[in-house]
């Protein structure tokens, strides 16, 4: 009899029993609610919600299936009887454990509706998707094995399942702070490589990590040579007493042998955690060794090894492409005060963040810089923050250390500067920023780019200069609405002074706001003592369809927030020397504001008599010199209010929107892939109350009638072999 043959006798006897399809309803239930009832709160197109909980699920429903896999055999006395059958120890375990591990297959693959919903509703990554169901499968796996091994050391099911949900609970906490803030320093990088929960986050990324696979696959095999050996025990055939002490101790040498090296697939759609083609790029056009210094903190606590795993990766991956080499030093700022101070002046910024220490919160200064030197110039990171743009950091240090000089770009502002504090912060790092006012000669601060951000009455010498400053190869970026926004929403007009500059390059301001009734974003609204959300059509959300897919600029941006955004009108009464492209589009949705509407309020739909005609407008442009190549470029978004801090931030493709730009106009595109590879935003598409309403109800409710259907089937196939058997036997 081999183990599959056991297998299938314990699927039958799971699948004519109640408790089954009560764990899989219930199960199901649990798991869609949880979801449906954040993911259109959220409005991204992902999985992450859903993935987030299964551990926690998986944690209290998976020891119930297994709880009586061998306490039933024990407490019944069955389990001597099975020493008769002419089938190994390993079989027996292998069969009982296939069958548990069939049922967590299907198990997820009752939830895959959820990914196909997401699917149909937006632009779905299905690499993080598969990587994280190999993951669930994977941590399942070795619950599941943990379970057996409670289940055949107690012959109570009760027992079992309390034993394997604790278990598995103190394994789960391994990386958290809660656990690791009582644990001496050099534990914590033990118990966090024993964590599952941080080998199945990895996985949930879309990235398939060799480290993460074996974990989980020896954590399974080490929990099933426990059972085999436990029952071999029954048997009383058990001779070798240290087997399963060599068994786990060759395992934790092969998975902290692994633990430092890299053996990976990027599953996700952009390849966001592979090395760029243009970082690649950068990189074997070093012509000299580069050093990269390390200044992380010895004692970095484990809600920040990510972060240092993700460096650490990096450059590894650097290493290996390197046409020179790279030496890589490590320097611990927090020796003393000395390697401190030190640190600090050359640009390593230290930062604090609250620890729990035992029983108290503590404050701790950590460092996470990164230095970098090639020939006889240096840069620096000073704090590795986030993981996403890593990357793009990293490419643009090494980036700048090849370049002759740094790029300059001017910032005239016609409003108020302290309004435009992020802008600056998002261009800082790769060129460097001059003020320009009125009185500014551009020809002698050589600029590379000039944004003219609100400008207000410019006169006719200053727009003179800007055209002599174009004719040297100054691109000039231009962000002005007409009007401004009192707050009680009136429209107040301004005169940039531009408007015939721009008529004789082709274009104009449209005098009228552009409204979209379906795709904008909700804005809040003072009413009495209570602030209200509602949807505000002059919040315009630009969606895929209407940003230019050619230009690297917008080709990689899933949407945009304009607030208060003009449209750009094209003149058709002569040839002009000027070629505009249109980079970013209203939808087919919207429409001008009413000549006679001076309100801006939310009321302003329900105040029209009519509903104007609809169309799609230019929102961005991008103007070239028809005969002279060697002419700057224009680029006109009649708009500025989206440029001012408490919009910048509201949406992260805004901001990636803006450094692709500022990026285009000062380096070219060696850069902008790297950054804006990786979608910004994946949205889901607009939907009516009613049918998010009718979609949560439709699976909330589908999943009795599923898992009754299945029970219904399964039975049916079940009796009608059973009486085939029997007429068989009868007709013998």
């Amino acid at each position: 009899m081999s183990f599959v043959t056991l297998a299938k006798k314990e699927l039958k006897t799971m699948f004519t029993s109640t408790s089954a399809y009560l764990f899989l309803a219930v199960f199901l239930f649990l798991s869609f609610w949880l979801f449906l009832s954040q993911v259109f709160l959220a409005g991204e197109t992902d999985l992450r919600g859903f993935f987030a909980y299964l551990p926690l699920l998986f944690l209290v429903f998976l020891p119930s299936v297994s709880m009586g896999v061998w306490a039933e055999e024990k407490s019944s006395g069955t389990i001597e009887s099975l020493s008769t059958l002419p089938v190994s120890p390993l079989s027996l375990v292998l069969g009982k454990f296939l069958a548990t591990l069939f049922f967590l297959f299907l198990v997820l693959f009752l939830t895959t509706p959820l990914a196909i919903l997401m699917s149909s509703l937006g632009d779905l990554d299905w690499g993080p998707v598969w990587g994280a169901y190999l993951g669930s499968f994977l941590l399942g796996m070795s619950y599941l094995a943990v379970g057996q091994f409670f289940s055949i050391v107690t012959k109570r099911q009760i027992v079992a399942f309390l034993l394997s949900v604790v278990f598995l609970f103190v394994l789960y906490l391994f990386s958290e702070p809660l656990v690791t803030a009582y644990l001496p320093e050099t534990w914590v990088p033990v118990f966090h490589n024993m964590s599952a929960s941080f080998h199945f986050g990895a996985l949930a990324r879309g990235v398939m990590d060799a480290r993460d696979v074996i974990y989980f696959l020896s954590f399974t095999a080490f929990f099933l040579f426990l059972v085999k050996t436990a029952l071999q025990w029954q048997y009383q055939k058990l001779d070798r007493f240290l087997a399963p002490v060599l068994l786990f101790g060759i395992l934790f040498v092969a998975n902290t042998w692994l633990s430092s090296r890299v053996y990976r697939v990027d599953l996700t759609q952009e390849k966001i955690y592979t090395l760029s083609d243009s970082t690649k790029t950068i990189v074997e056009a070093l012509e000299d060794r580069l050093t990269v210094k390390v200044h992380f903190s010895d004692d970095l606590p484990t809600m920040v090894w990510p972060l240092r795993d993700a460096a650490m990766d990096l450059i590894k991956e650097v290493q290996a492409v390197a046409p020179k080499g790279v030496n890589i030093e490590f320097e611990d700022p927090g020796l003393n005060e000395q390697t401190e101070q030190e640190a600090i002046n050359n640009g390593i910024k230290p930062i604090e963040v609250n620890l729990p220490e035992k029983d108290k919160i503590e404050v701790r200064k950590l460092f996470l810089g990164l230095s970098f030197y090639y020939k006889d110039k240096k840069e620096v990171i000073p704090a590795v923050l986030r993981e996403d743009n890593l990357e793009y950091l990293f490419a643009l240090k090494l980036f700048r250390l090849t370049q002759e000089k740094m790029p300059r770009v001017g910032f005239y502002y016609g409003g108020e500067k302290e309004r435009y504090q992020i802008l600056e912060e998002l261009i800082r790092p790769m060129a460097q920023i001059t003020a320009v006012d009125a009185d500014s000669d551009l020809q002698s601060l050589q600029l590379d780019a000039l944004f003219l951000v609100e400008p207000n009455e410019l006169s006719k010498i200053f727009l003179e200069q800007i055209d002599q400053a174009l004719a040297t190869g100054l691109d000039v970026l231009t962000f002005s609405g007409l009007m401004n926004v009192s707050e009680s929403l009136k429209a107040v007009a301004i005169d940039p002074g531009m408007q015939r500059w721009w008529q004789e390059k082709g274009v104009e301001i449209t005098e009228e706001l552009v409204l979209d009734p379906k795709n904008n974003l909700q804005a809040g609204f003072q009413m009495g003592m209570m602030q209200v959300f509602r949807a505000y059509p002059f919040w315009l959300r630009i969606r895929p369809q209407d940003l230019n897919r050619t230009h690297v600029v917008t080709q990689n941006l899933e949407d945009l927030f304009l607030p208060w955004v003009h449209s750009v009108s094209f003149l058709r009464d002569q040839d002009y020397e000027w070629q505009a492209k249109v980079l970013v589009r209203s939808s087919e949705q919207s429409f001008l504001q009413p000549d006679s509407a001076a309100d801006l309020s939310p009321e302003v739909l329900n105040e029209l008599q009519e509903m104007p005609q609809m169309q799609s407008f230019p929102l961005f442009v991008e103007l070239n010199h028809a005969n002279n190549k060697n002419m700057g470029r224009l680029f006109l978004l009649p708009g500025h209010y989206f440029l001012r801090d408490e919009y910048l931030n509201r949406m992260p493709s805004n901001a990636i929107f803006i450094s692709n730009l500022s990026e285009y106009v000062t380096s070219g595109q060696a850069l902008i892939g790297i950054r804006s590879r990786g979608k910004s935003s994946r949205p889901l598409m607009p939907l009516s109350d009613q049918a998010r309403d009718q979609i949560k109800w439709f699976f909330l409710g589908a999943v009795p009638v599923m898992v009754l259907l299945m029970a219904v089937l399964i039975n049916f196939g079940f009796n009608v072999r059973r009486r085939a058997r029997i007429r068989q036997l009868q007709a013998a």
